[in-house]
């Protein structure tokens, strides 16, 4: 058959290896920028040229988007009409089956699949009939959720989920339980699947019909996207596929850049396939396509390290030469922030676009400080990281008991604040808040205020709350107070037990909250940094400073929201050890995984690379426990492996 369209030779020698390779099992191990996405796109066109049927193959990816892409570029690289390519995302895959042979295990092909926001409702009506009245810190819906989600996608019992992630939340273990049986007996007596559900029942389809399965799921080729990335149940779900086609299957990825073992993904999917499965032929995709040697030799030095791995050396194809990638220790926080603001504002003079620069950081906190900078030198960008930083519900708690404290008839924040005591609904809410606001101050209002508008069981838990809102006000009051000490204080009251069972991932949003407390400890007064936040609250939901090309912004980005994109320049801020080996990076494993993390950050990067960090740290231990005050950072350890490749290498040595 003459291919048409399909240019072989545009294809490096190990790329063309891939393409062309026999049916059988293979397992593509592509490094950063080495032309994955192209390499797969190929060998999916290259097979319906020689014959295979579109409809025949089966094509898994991890977005809507990549699935579209792919199959788009594929389809455009073969000649004639040859028929709908059959690909899409594990759910969407999952969704087309289940509709045609879910009635083998029960499920009628009319199910409605619910969304997160119904799934919220769903929960939070299982709770209400299953147990009635609870306690305030009961965990909420969307807690709820996070907990049975993980259970699933991690394969781990739900008690061991709540141990680890919500250990405030074990007394309700048997609480927990009935309202997960119960929500999953209401969703399949509703014939309704959320996300999760989706795999459970293909994979059950594939695992308890293995005869059907063989004339129901049955695929010339299966090839797999992004394999580092699966969860225990799609990598379980390839595994059947294979099975069920006598073993035609390609999984293309990168062991380097797994890491999102957070979210469930299991690392040993990929690093073990060639264990579970026999005759794999193993490919190496090495040729780097979008950085420099300079920075390809730091990241080689970097992910060298890592003990669990199919070591590949990284190689530039192109011969261009750029700067070695620097590392700059600052200040602090404040200097950082200012001194990469001040390098943005200059490289864009110098004539780069905003567009291909980006500042990468571990955690979303971390960008809080160069948030405030940039807005105060009209440098426009946008966040690839989640919601902006001063706009986040946690932090708005923490500003609404603030600005009770130097106005106490700010009713807005009353009422927020207020919303947060257990027992205390909107029409007591606004009960108290009325009496509230006939006082010149809170201190006024005396520690039995509320006696005469509550009952009694509400009005118990209203003096433990309304008492520490005292105590708050009265440090307010004393000569040397800052705001930082006034954040440490909301800290350490309940509302860190409010925060824990109120929102999923307490813990990065304390971070946030620290973050928040350090921004705070430059203002002199309270009233000058609730008035600056304010201010900067307002410039910063505005994504574009007006006057400025709406394509022209420079983007902040977590380093795992940052994989599969590049730049041309990129500071990585808070390369410091804290970030990413921190407390919570016990074992060998946690560290590997955080060593690939880093690695993911410096091959986003094509010619200039900068790392940053802040020589004193502020930090506290975290919840409930005293602000800690400041002590010394020192530069992450992934830096140190890559000493002999940084512009100037350090010459004192740390112990880690």
């Amino acid at each position: 058959m003459i291919l048409v369209k399909l240019n072989l030779s545009s294809l490096n020698d190990d790329q063309l290896k891939v393409v062309t390779a026999e049916k059988g099992k293979h397992l593509v191990l592509a490094g950063a920028g080495t032309g994955k996405t192209r390499t797969l796109t190929y060998r999916t066109a290259y097979l319906i040229e020689k014959g295979m049927s579109p409809e025949n193959m089966l094509l898994l990816t991890f977005t809507n988007k990549a699935a579209r892409n792919m199959m788009f570029q594929a389809s455009s690289l073969i000649s004639g009409n040859r028929g709908r390519i059959n690909g899409g995302t594990f759910h969407s895959i999952a969704n087309r089956y289940l509709r045609t042979h879910g009635k083998l295990i029960g499920l009628d092909n009319n199910f409605s699949i619910i969304d997160s926001e119904d799934q919220r409702d769903l929960v939070k009506a299982t709770v209400a009939e299953t147990l009635g009245k609870l306690d305030h810190y009961f965990p909420t819906p969307r807690v709820l959720i996070e907990m049975f989600s993980n259970s699933i996608n991690k394969n781990q019992d739900l008690e061991d989920v709540v141990v680890q992630n919500s250990p405030q939340s074990f007394e309700y273990m048997k609480e927990i339980f009935d309202v997960y049986a119960a929500y999953t007996k209401r969703k399949w007596n509703a014939n309704c699947l959320d996300y999760d559900d989706l795999l459970i029942c293909w994979h059950r389809l594939l695992a308890d019909f293995s005869e059907e399965s063989k004339e129901l799921f049955f695929h010339e080729d299966i090839l797999v996207d992004e394999f580092q990335d699966t969860n225990k149940i799609q990598g379980e779900i390839v595994d059947l596929l294979a099975n069920v086609n006598g073993g035609k299957l390609t999984v293309v990825g990168d062991d380097c850049q797994s890491i999102f073992a957070f979210r469930g993904a299991v690392y040993e999917n990929i690093l073990e396939f060639k264990d579970r499965h026999e005759d794999v032929k193993i490919h190496y995709l090495k040729r780097n396509y979008r950085s420099t040697s300079q920075v390809l030799n730091l990241a080689n030095d970097i992910i060298k390290n890592n003990k669990k791995q199919f070591y590949k050396e990284l190689v530039p194809a192109s011969k261009s030469v750029g700067p070695r990638p620097r590392i700059m220790p600052l200040p602090n926080v404040n200097a950082e922030a200012t001194w990469v603001a001040k390098k943005i504002a200059e490289r864009f003079q110098d004539g780069f676009r905003l567009s291909e620069m980006a500042v990468l950081y571990r955690n979303h906190s971390h960008s809080a400080f160069l948030q405030a900078e940039l807005v105060k030198r009209n440098i426009p960008y946008q966040i690839r990281s989640g919601v902006r930083f001063l706009e986040q519900a946690h932090i708005k708690d923490v500003v609404a008991h603030l600005k009770i404290l130097i106005n106490s008839k700010d009713e807005i924040a009353w009422t927020r604040v207020i919303g947060m005591c257990p027992g205390i609904g909107a029409v007591r809410s606004r009960k108290l808040i009325k009496e509230i606001l006939k006082s010149k101050n809170i201190a006024d209002l005396g520690q039995d205020f509320g006696k005469d508008l509550l009952p009694e069981k509400a009005y118990r838990n209203w003096v433990i709350f309304f008492n520490e809102i005292l105590s708050l006000s009265s440090l307010n009051h004393q000569e040397h107070s800052t705001a930082k000490d006034l954040i440490v204080k909301i800290m350490e009251s309940s509302y860190s037990d409010y925060l824990q069972v109120k929102y999923k991932n307490a813990s990065n949003r304390e971070d946030d909250i620290n973050q928040l407390a350090q921004l705070s400890d430059s203002y002199k007064s309270l009233k000058s940094f609730i008035s600056d936040f304010v201010l900067l609250g307002e410039m910063f939901g505005s994504d574009v400073v007006a006057g400025t090309d709406k394509g022209e912004r420079l983007i902040l980005s977590t380093i795992h929201q940052s994989k599969g994109l590049e730049w041309d320049m990129i500071w990585i801020i808070r390369a410091c050890d804290s970030s990413f080996c921190g407390p919570r990076t016990v074992s060998n494993d946690d560290i590997e995984e955080e060593r690939r993390v880093f690695y993911v950050a410096v091959t986003r990067a094509k010619r200039f690379l900068t790392f940053t960090y802040p020589i004193i740290a502020n930090e506290w231990g975290g919840a409930n426990t005293k602000f800690q005050g400041s002590d010394m950072n020192k530069p992450c350890r992934f830096l140190l492996e890559g000493n002999d490749s940084l512009d100037k290498p350090f010459r004192s040595s740390f112990i880690y």
